[in-house]
């Protein structure tokens, strides 16, 4: 499905949910602002919600503030900056005429069960969704809202973006946390806001996690036991 025919989709299915999710840079705001560049142009009333603490370098050199929600590709979209810590006073922003909403970073959004209700009643009332967010953490560990929406989702677009450690350039599934020039530690926070100087796609040959517990040797204690 290409960018409008989601934007069809969304337009003509009352309460259509569509998630986007991948690794850090795989696309993901730049399919979103080429989203609601077609709803513009249909005259279809829209409006982006983002979490305010999205503030990066993106937007510094662009001179942008909180609200608005910032491509690694040069395109942006003006939209609505909200409390992270409170998923459900995005409830407060909706306008009466609005027929589509755009949910930046779902991964932010903490009470995550808040936000999946705040999604479901909007879509319940008729109002269309789409939601970006990170589908893994810096571990490689999945986040569990995106699962949740996935199961919700009407349509689910998955994105990749490229390796970037040296010259692999493979298909990439993970973003690969540095801090100060290494791989930073499982032990360290979830949620760090930041852009290509924190985080870097990584395929999974040349992901690391230093202190991540090794998966259980399944097979090797199968052969132990026979």
């Amino acid at each position: 499905m290409d960018i409008d025919q989601l934007a069809q989709s969304l337009i003509s299915n009352r309460g259509y949910l569509a998630v986007v999710a991948g690794n850090m840079a795989s696309g993901k705001t730049r399919d979103v602002v080429e989203l609601f560049s077609s709803l513009e142009r249909r005259a279809i009333p829209a409006q982006m919600i983002k979490p305010s603490m999205d503030y990066r370098d993106m937007h510094k050199d662009k001179d942008l503030d909180e609200h608005c929600s910032v491509s690694r590709s040069g395109g942006y979209w003006r939209g609505q900056a909200v409390d992270a810590k409170d998923p459900k006073s995005i409830l407060t922003y909706i306008q009466r005429d609005t027929r589509v909403v755009g949910i930046e970073e779902f991964h932010f959004f903490d009470p995550s069960h808040d936000l999946v209700d705040t999604i479901l009643t909007l879509t319940g009332s008729g109002i269309s969704i789409v939601t970006t967010g990170l589908d893994r953490d810096f571990r490689g560990i999945p986040f569990e809202v995106c699962g949740t929406l996935m199961a919700h989702a009407d349509y689910v677009r998955k994105k990749f973006a490229d390796c970037q450690d040296g010259e692999c350039h493979d298909k990439a599934a993970y973003s690969q946390r540095i801090i100060d020039g290494k791989p930073a530690h499982f032990n360290s926070p979830i949620i760090v806001v930041g852009g290509s100087e924190t985080y870097e796609p990584r395929c999974g040959k040349h992901f690391e996690c230093p202190g991540k517990p090794e998966l259980p040797k399944l097979f090797s204690d199968v052969t132990q036991r026979t």
